[in-house]
């Protein structure tokens, strides 16, 4: 009797298993959606208050409720309908195995030993109906493994144990000394030396970042094709170019937040896969154009980083970035709590530049960081990049042409390679180049992105407005 009903017993937990699995895939992915549409509403709440489409993003937000209700009530129906059945076929189980029993005992047939060991299978079969309630468990943390296992198979990204050499090989050299790899137009290690560094004799400053060959594929679209550039160590190069032509993707690259699909990246010589965490994340800085500010006060946000800034560097650093003057005006100054700090995008923007003037190593890569820095702000923010951080390669991603004329080369991208690299004054002639830059910064070199604006200084390159800019840039420093 106990070998006919075990098999609809293991029967009966293959099918709520089965069943029960399914379900809490759909109701975990049916969370999951929620919860990936809350987290973009309370990103974008300001622009959902000002489109005033609450009541739509609401409904956006909530509308996989319904499947979840849905899949809620058939996970539970599963699970009452299994053990309702076990609690029906466990006693009636145990009362045919103890009724067969008994009438053989009757009979002769068994011992009392034999009937004993009859009810300790029913027992046993017993065990195994309770266990049918406790399955919903399993299931569930099985489901969520599975969930977690394809967040784990995503190829995770290796890093070495190497160092930076503390003497910086020639540009362009390989590791076998051979000849510099090819260039762009105007791109030579020579070039460099005399663009940066105004034709003077020098030995490579530490910094030197080179790509070779790189191809960058982003959504299926090649957006850097074959590239090749060295930025010299120690210079402060910009990058220009019309949207979509691979400016945040090349500055991703070079503190190898991607890795491209072909080619390398090197940083004085050394690939950067090559290099360990720690010492990659130590010689690049980045600062964003919307930067996310992590820490639990505003000191603690600047001095987010790979090793600990004490705090005359915060301050230091904020200075540069032109956000001391607003941080002291805040309750707390720098040990106002960030989640209480009223702070404008454009002290956002500040506090992510002074965090990565804090912890500037080799290179300082700000991609787009002065979009939303008023022109007397960002030029303090390019006086102190080039007294401040001469000795580092600055790479600077840009739509402003006042930041292009402030650098000692311009890269310019398009058709997923480097068009030209040369200072702005050479490249502003150019139809094309001028092109790049919206009508109220385009202008001769040196220009601001708004001249002419109320309460601007007129930055239109002559030696006076330059000088009213300075003095106007020093006081609000």
């Amino acid at each position: 009797a106990f070998l006919l009903g075990a098999p609809l017993l293991a029967l009966l937990v293959r099918r709520f298993a089965r069943a029960s699995s399914d379900s809490i895939a759909r109701y975990q992915d049916a969370q999951g959606r929620i919860a990936a549409r809350l987290m973009e509403a309370l990103g974008g709440a300001r622009t959902i208050a000002a489109a005033g489409t609450e009541e739509h993003e609401n409904a956006r937000v909530l509308r996989p409720l319904a499947e979840l209700s849905a899949q809620g009530h058939r996970m539970w129906r599963v699970q009452g309908r299994a053990t309702a059945q076990a609690a029906v076929l466990v006693p009636l189980l145990q009362i045919i195995v103890l009724a067969v029993g008994g009438v053989r005992l009757a009979q002769g047939a068994l011992s009392v030993g034999d009937l004993l060991a009859a009810s300790r299978y029913a027992t046993l079969a017993t065990g195994i109906g309770v266990v049918v309630g406790q399955l919903g468990g399993l299931v569930r943390g099985r489901t969520a493994a599975a969930r977690l296992a394809a967040v784990l198979a995503l190829p995770v990204r290796a890093y070495g144990d190497g160092r930076l050499p503390l003497q910086v090989p020639a540009p362009g050299t390989r590791k076998d000394g051979g000849e510099p790899a090819a260039t762009e137009r105007g791109s030579t290690g020579r070039d460099h030396k005399a663009a940066a560094g105004g034709g003077r004799s020098r030995g490579p400053a530490p910094g030197t970042l080179e790509l070779r060959g790189v191809t960058a594929v982003r959504g299926g679209r090649v957006v850097l094709d074959r590239l090749d550039l060295i930025v010299p160590g120690g210079a402060c190069v910009a990058v220009v170019g019309r949207s979509g032509a691979g400016k945040s993707v090349l500055a991703a690259l070079a503190g190898r937040l991607l890795d491209p699909q072909r080619g390398s990246v090197l940083l004085d010589g050394r690939e950067l896969p090559e290099l360990s965490r720690a010492e990659l994340r130590a010689a690049v800085a980045y600062a964003f154009e919307r930067p996310v500010l992590l820490g639990d006060t505003i000191g603690d946000a600047i001095g987010f980083g790979p090793r600990p800034v004490p705090l005359w560097a915060t301050v230091r650093a904020a200075r540069a970035a032109g956000a001391d003057t607003f941080v002291r005006r805040l309750p707390g100054g720098y040990d106002t709590p960030r989640a209480e700090a009223p702070l404008s995008g454009g002290e956002v923007q500040r506090l992510g530049l002074a965090r990565a003037f804090a912890h500037a190593g080799r290179l300082l890569v700000l991609d787009d960081a002065t979009s939303s820095l008023d022109t007397v702000t960002e030029l303090h923010v390019a006086r102190a990049l080039s007294r401040g951080h001469r000795d580092r390669t600055r790479l600077l991603i840009t739509h402003r042409a006042a930041t292009a004329a402030r650098a000692d080369l311009v890269a310019w991208l398009e058709g997923g390679t480097v068009r030209a690299l040369a200072p702005h004054g050479r490249l502003w002639p150019e139809p094309d180049y001028r092109a790049l830059f919206a009508a109220g910064a385009a202008g001769p070199p040196g220009a601001a992105d708004s001249p002419g604006l109320p309460g601007l200084p007129d930055l239109s390159g002559s030696p006076a407005a330059e000088a009213e800019a300075e003095a106007e840039a020093g006081r609000h420093g």
